[in-house]
């Protein structure tokens, strides 16, 4: 898939800009089938979480977590 116009992440809200890597999620939502698109570092969190490391679902982009 090939972005023609910027879109958002929708985790942390950074910018994808056509031409830079991101993560695309197929997911199936309530009201059918939806593309969910990530940057590398919430694309990379959620491949962590997947992989049954539960502290990547907060962690935040640059890797830290909130510790309050």
């Amino acid at each position: 898939m090939t972005l023609v116009r910027p879109h958002d992440c929708v985790r942390c809200g950074a910018t994808i800009r056509p031409g830079e890597e991101f993560g695309a999620v197929d997911v199936l939502d309530p009201d059918g089938d939806l593309e969910v698109l990530l940057c590398p570092d919430c694309a990379a969190a959620l491949r962590r979480f997947l992989d049954g490391d539960l502290a990547a679902d907060s962690a935040g982009s640059d890797g830290t977590t909130d510790a309050s």
